[in-house]
């Protein structure tokens, strides 16, 4: 499974909330979410015929929203998953969001639960590499 390094910032993020909520500094982990709004993770992707690139949004925060914007010409398959969903790959029933892209997409979703999520680039129909560039905004609510 390819994870992108892109996605460290948030996991950084979401590791030190975990740590400042478990260690019942509320205050802190408070002033750490007010911090992830307006940040950004992206990457540039390139994606092999039949093989698929997965990224992870680590511990993302409840009722937040998330921005996701990607830069394409070629058709590519996104998904963005959830933890459970993600185990049931490729037969996914319940994906957050499933589109065919092809000249780029903007979606903007709040995320109901606090949990890791995955945003999946599937090159399942196209005989060459398909070339990406994608951004994930966090925005508080």
């Amino acid at each position: 499974m390819y994870r992108s390094p892109v996605f460290g910032l948030v996991s950084l993020i979401a590791l030190i909330l975990t740590l400042a909520l478990t260690l019942g500094q509320t205050s802190r982990a408070q002033s750490l979410l007010a911090d992830l709004d307006g940040k950004s993770v992206g990457s540039d992707l390139s994606v092999g015929p039949g093989k698929w690139a997965i990224g992870r949004l680590r511990n993302f925060p409840a009722g937040y929203e998330c921005t996701i914007r990607i830069q394409n010409t070629q058709s590519i398959l996104f998904l963005m998953l959830d933890e459970e969903q993600l185990k049931l790959f490729p037969k996914v029933s319940e994906p957050l969001l499933l589109a065919r892209v092809a000249n780029g997409l903007e979606a903007k979703m709040r995320i109901a639960q606090e949990g890791d999520y995955y945003l999946l680039f599937w090159n399942k129909e196209n005989a060459e590499t398909v070339k990406l560039r994608f951004t994930a905004t966090v925005q508080a609510p």
